[in-house]
């Protein structure tokens, strides 16, 4: 509806009512806009984004160093620079990154400017884990200290926004491991005396009987960890706890989640529905337990991540940059790249991206926490 009209309407409507109804009618107005909550972000002013990415290397899946001439391809301005350690969890990079200042992070995250920042919660140390010390002794702490996901990625964020009180605090889930490779990769190890990762062909069965639903949706228990930063329920339960954290961050709809499990939950849907060509599941998207395989599969984390940052549909991007395997070459774009974990590239024709476009819309414009929906209410 056009502002003109709207005000037509209200104008005429006023003819009829007596003052006490409007005034009812404006607090109702505005109790209904505060039900809403987490607000809705902002999307003016996303033409050019600076953005810091604290993460492993499903982080470096997501392939930073194309998201600045992805973004290019859309006509967006997008700078990024990202603290990348081999399996680092969150508290590392608060550790590392923020307390230490190592490779002068922290500087840098308070000092340039930062429009956001995006964290990845991976495992293992759950939503809250007091400790004295880590790695039998060899990062001590002075006190008790909660290296859970929950209140590391709440110091880091602590930290950005001190400097950057309008900045978007955003976390990138990672996703359930593919079920029976550390299993074949022992047997094979008694097989043949050595340690190596399964090829294309042996992974191929463990693709195909994959059941990603099952562990997505399992309910995380914080005693025992089951489902830690693989479910949706784990993240349910995260983002819910560092809104506790940075409750004006949350209320202004500037702490917001890239859903990549959810992506992966409905497309993998799709997929076992046929509607994805040559595709029988996520699994396919896999390389190894975790990692993903170079074309499709890496081209889905950026254009979700596309998606959630400035606020639009994927569409405009030129997913071509994704399927070309020299632009994979570590360091060509100033990132590292582990070439082992690329295995065999998924080509990314018209009719799969049109799908996987219209599959990532269609999930972060219904989710609650990613700041591009209205009311949540039965949303994930």
């Amino acid at each position: 509806m056009s502002e003109g009209i709207f005000l037509s309407i209200i104008v005429q409507g006023v003819k009829n009512m007596t003052w006490q109804r409007l005034v009812r009618m404006a607090v109702c107005a505005i109790l209904l806009c505060a039900a809403a909550w987490p607000a809705q972000a902002s999307q003016e002013g996303f033409e050019g984004l600076r953005v810091f990415y604290f993460g492993n290397s499903l982080t470096g899946n997501a392939m930073p160093g194309l998201h600045p001439p992805l973004g290019e391809s859309a006509g967006r301005h997008w700078e990024v620079e990202a603290a990348i350690g081999p399996g680092w969890q969150v508290w590392m990079h608060w550790w590392n990154s923020i307390r230490q200042n190592r490779a002068n992070r922290r500087t840098r995250l308070v000092e340039d400017g930062w429009d956001a920042i995006v964290v990845q919660p991976f495992g293992r140390r759950g939503l809250v884990d007091v400790r004295t010390e880590v790695f039998m002794g060899q990062v001590q702490f002075d006190e008790p200290t909660d290296i859970g996901d929950v209140n590391a990625a709440a110091e880091i964020a602590r930290t950005f926004l001190e400097a950057n009180p309008e900045g978007r605090v955003l976390v990138y889930t990672s996703w359930p491991g593919l079920t029976g490779v550390r299993e074949r990769v022992r047997e094979i190890e008694r097989e043949e005396g050595e340690r190596r990762k399964l090829t294309h062909e042996e992974m191929e069965p463990l693709r195909r009987e994959f059941d990603f639903a099952a562990l997505w949706l399992r309910p995380h228990d914080p005693e025992t960890g089951e489902g830690a930063a693989t479910s949706r329920d784990y993240y349910r339960q995260f983002m819910e706890g560092l809104a506790e954290r940075l409750p004006e961050t949350a209320r202004a709809g500037r702490l917001q989640l890239i859903p990549m499990g959810e992506v992966f939950l409905t497309l993998d849907r799709k997929m076992r529905a046929g509607e994805l060509p040559g595709l029988h599941g996520i699994g396919d998207y896999y390389t190894d337990g975790v990692h993903l395989r170079a074309g499709l599969p890496r081209y889905t984390l950026a254009a979700t991540f596309y998606a959630v940052l400035f606020g639009e549909h994927p569409v405009a991007l030129d997913y071509e940059l994704f399927n070309e395997i020299g632009n994979y070459e570590s360091g060509k774009f100033g990132f590292y790249v582990h070439q082992p974990d690329l295995g065999e590239l998924i080509e990314i024709t018209p009719e799969r991206a049109e799908i996987v476009h219209d599959t990532i819309w269609e999930v972060v414009k219904g989710h609650r926490w990613t700041g591009l929906s209205g009311p949540a209410d039965a949303r994930p």
